[in-house]
């Protein structure tokens, strides 16, 4: 028995690692169920549930899996970065409440295992509750914990982060700014431990009032979106010749290194594209394309008109490990310009999401020759959209510097905004729209009887239906069957806000006075896509269908009870349309009934 717990241990870490959190949490899961409790099963699979943000239910699941902080320290610590997670997503008094009791966790595993980590983190829990003495105390004795660390030398970026933090938190501004310094020197700095250090020292400054230049070499790297002209193969005319091409990459090489690029988004077309990827890699970044349909219609379409060459310079950048990939669609190009644009869109929110979790720059580097064009696709388009609707700043790279239409740009800001969303046309035919779309089901109606059943149609979805019924403006169809409903909404933060509001609507029943059973619960799914849109002429009313409709119904059921999760393309355009909520990354798992693997977010409201 104790080689199958290990082997699954190992499978169950290694999928953590990659980031992979619900396949991490599922093969403990079912490993405890199987085999009985393993407290390190037990552990990893609780810690799965913290980091994809399930607060809740891992704080449930930390009891019943038989948890406790006398197991050790890492058990201890996992119990106060739970409740430092619930804390941080509330407001007001309720949030320095949930805070001190934060500290006070971390002040227990400090008690039963001296350390820094958890002496570190109650000060700052403590100075973010309100409790200065606490605070101080603290990062005292985190610092004399350091201090033993230090004087053996070589100290690690996390030695250094918390010496920073124990410095601010004590007022020795000189000393952090050292120690900030020094840990940004170390090699192979992880831009995401930084990222996150970096938040953690913002929080401190700002409730301590302090200049925020001290984290300024803790400034991470500009993220870009990238877009531009096709290159057309020399003795063709087009906006971008051939002949242009050493010159224009020469550019480009000299903007990313200028900004300091290390990430970058957009598509991969023969021409400026590629040119923006190969440049960002030869930088030593990474790059995220997204592609507007299946590969062989782009390189088709996009690629390979421009010559053999570039075919061959997709191919190599599309292998190279630092290239991700993802599908706007999984069909072939079917006419509609359209989906080059919502391509575009998808890797913006993306580049966004990137710059919003660093905690850096998003910049929008264009080869545009300054020529406004028509329509919701291209290059103007999408200078226009960054520029204008976003507000955001956009470098236009072209020989000499002539691109300056910028009146051009302005003129065409709202229109493009507002494109993605536009009616279909009146001919009759079928049209695909980008619409954002939601699937919710109830966990555990299976199990009711006739008896229930007739209580929980009533109740439980009778509430649902008064929350639905409160977004019907933003609602272009809604359905249910049994204990489902399906919306397609206008835009995404419409989505969202109905999807959150139909979880709040759920944990506000009380099914035990009502006679239900306690495992009800509802799970959600949302994604955005283009979806057909036509008459039907049975029920006379327009409907929706689609492969993207299908891809949301794969979402659902793999999504925690209780929360919302929603598809990469949905977390992007939300990104672009709305502050009022945030999507995070939680990891790519496989979608119900072997639909492929999706990089899943959970929808929040913002504090």
């Amino acid at each position: 028995m104790s080689e199958v717990i290990e082997e699954v241990l190992r499978k169950v870490v290694a999928a953590r690692k990659r980031g992979e959190l619900f396949e991490a949490f599922d093969l403990a899961r079912a490993a405890i169920e199987e085999h009985g409790g393993d407290h390190r099963l037990a552990y990893e699979a609780v810690l799965c549930l913290a980091r994809a943000g399930a607060s809740e239910l891992a704080h449930m699941r930390y009891g019943e899996f038989g948890l406790s902080p006398d197991l050790g320290l890492d058990y201890a610590t996992l119990l106060g970065r739970i409740e430092k997670d619930e804390a941080l997503a509330l407001s007001g008094e309720a949030r320095r409440e949930k805070l001190h009791q934060a500290a006070e966790a971390y002040r227990a595993a400090y008690d039963r295992y001296p350390d820094y980590y958890p002496a570190i983190n109650a000060a700052t829990l403590y100075l973010l509750s309100g409790d200065e003495a606490g605070a101080r105390t603290f990062a005292g004795r985190a610092k004399a914990h350091l201090d033993d660390v230090l004087a053996r030398g070589k100290p690690n970026f996390w030695d250094l982060a918390t010496e920073a933090e124990a410095a601010l938190i004590l007022g020795d501004t000189a000393a952090a700014a050292k120690a900030i310094r020094d840990a940004m020197t170390l090699p192979d700095l992880d831009v995401t431990a930084v990222a996150s250090t970096r938040r953690q020292l913002r929080l401190v400054v700002a409730e301590k009032g302090q200049d925020p230049a001290l984290l300024d070499p803790m400034t991470p790297p500009t993220v870009a979106h990238f877009t531009g002209h096709r290159l057309t193969p020399w003795g063709r005319p087009g906006r971008f010749p051939a002949a242009m091409e050493a010159e224009v990459a020469d550019l480009i090489r000299a903007a990313v290194a200028r900004h300091g690029i290390k990430a970058g988004y957009g598509s991969l077309a023969s021409g400026a594209d590629i040119l923006f990827a190969e440049a960002i890699l030869a930088a030593g970044g990474e790059v995220h394309v997204v592609l507007p349909f299946a590969f062989d219609d782009f390189v088709r379409i996009s690629v390979a008109d421009s010559g053999p060459g570039w075919v061959e310079r997709f191919e190599t950048l599309i292998h190279d490990p630092r290239v991700k990939v993802s599908l706007a669609t999984f069909d072939p190009f079917l006419g509609d310009d359209e989906i080059f644009g919502y391509a575009a869109r998808y890797a913006m929110g993306l580049a966004v999401i990137r710059a919003e979790m660093l905690g850096g720059p998003a910049v929008q580097l264009a080869v545009w020759d300054g020529v406004s064009g028509e329509g919701p696709a291209g290059t103007a388009a999408d200078v226009a959209f960054w520029r204008g609707a976003l507000q955001r700043d956009c470098e236009v790279i072209w020989p000499g510097g002539t691109a300056t239409a910028e009146t051009a740009v302005g003129q065409r800001a709202s229109r493009a905004d507002a494109e993605p969303y536009a009616a279909p046309a009146g001919d009759g035919r079928p049209h695909r729209v980008l619409r954002a779309l939601l699937f919710c089901d109830v966990k555990g109606f299976s199990k009711l009887n006739d008896v229930t059943i007739p209580v929980f149609f009533k109740e439980v979805m009778g509430s649902l239906a008064r929350a639905t019924k409160r977004h019907q403006d933003s609602i272009l169809l809604k359905n249910t069957w049994g204990d489902a409903i399906h919306t397609i909404m206008s835009d995404a933060p419409s989505a969202a806000a109905l999807a959150l509001d139909l979880q709040e609507e759920m944990n506000r029943i009380d099914l035990a006075a009502l006679g239900l059973p306690d495992g009800l619960a509802l799970r959600v799914g949302g994604h955005v896509g283009p979806i057909y849109s036509s008459w039907d002429n049975v029920l006379e009313e327009e409907t929706f269908f689609g492969a993207q409709v299908t891809r949301c119904a794969r979402i659902e059921p793999i999504a925690f009870t209780g929360k919302v999760f929603v598809s990469e393309a949905f977390a992007a355009e939300l990104a672009l349309t709305s502050t009022d909520f945030s999507a995070e990354y939680v990891g790519t798992i496989p979608t119900a009934k072997q639909f492929g693997r999706m990089p899943m977010y959970l929808l929040r409201r913002r504090a």
